[in-house]
């Protein structure tokens, strides 16, 4: 976990000079999200492909970067060995129970006061991601997306994300 977030953290550095696009960019290869009402899409996003021992596809990791509100979402979905490949279908985020979750979100903000995550979120329900398309040749992934994500007191909605065929490397 404190892997990913750092691995956020350089490659959010990298991409900051990017601008955010609210309109017109294409769906494919898009990462889109409602925020706290509003809709954004990531101009940048990173997704990677991690694989077993055994070279069973398990997890897929998205870091998309939210530019010009310097705001960033990193999120994972792990069949964490436990269930096999990493295949189409509906992973939920479990917010009282992070040790058995398959998914975990974070949500940054400029703010220096740390991340929003699902991790922190009461309910039994954090979120949930849906994998619509896994094109193993193409290296490619489409799904959905909501989530709560907590710091404090405080709690932000994502609400309609969406990823098109975003390329993975592994």
């Amino acid at each position: 976990m404190i892997v990913r977030l750092l691995l956020f953290c350089f490659l959010f550095c990298i991409a900051c000079g990017q601008e955010d696009t609210p309109t017109g960019l294409d769906e494919s290869g898009s990462l889109k999200a409602t925020i706290s009402g509003s809709e954004r899409i990531a101009p940048v996003v990173f997704v990677t492909m991690k694989k077993s021992s055994a070279q069973v596809a398990n997890e897929l990791s998205f870091i998309a970067d939210f530019s010009s509100t310097t705001t960033g979402l990193s999120f994972s979905v792990s069949t964490n060995n436990i269930y096999g490949a990493l295949q189409k279908g509906e992973f939920v985020a479990k917010g009282n129970n992070p040790a058995v979750s398959p998914v975990y979100f974070y949500y940054f903000l400029s703010d220096g006061l740390g991340a929003f995550t699902s991790t922190s979120v009461a309910e039994e329900v954090a979120g949930t991601v849906t994998i619509t398309e896994l094109d193993i040749v193409n290296k490619t992934v489409s799904g959905t997306f909501d989530a709560n994500v907590k710091r404090g007191t405080e709690t932000i909605r994502l609400t309609k994300g969406s990823f098109t065929r975003l390329k993975y490397t592994e």
